[in-house]
């Protein structure tokens, strides 16, 4: 057996994901609390993510400017620490 073939074969079916969208317009969408903020891309994501068999664990917007949010450097750093692994 080839070592890609290999690789393949050991290889994760499943796996937990996290979308973070980042843009401060959103961001304040989501803060003042309208339903539909605007992330095409975000959502888009999401759809792909989950019909090809995986699952989203986190899905956060946050602003460009990290002065405006010093929760950002706060939930960078906590992603590090969530492991994201298959079922």
């Amino acid at each position: 057996m080839s070592v890609p073939a290999k690789h393949k074969k050991g290889a994760k079916k499943h796996y937990k994901c996290a979308i973070l969208t980042i843009s401060t317009s959103k961001y304040w969408n989501k803060e003042k609390g309208e339903k539909d903020i605007g992330d095409l891309s975000g959502e888009i994501a999401k759809e792909l993510v989950t019909r090809n068999g995986h699952e989203v664990v986190i899905y956060d917007v946050l602003p460009d400017d990290e002065a405006k949010n010093p929760q950002k450097r706060f939930f960078a750093s906590s992603a590090r620490q969530i492991r994201l692994d298959r079922h």
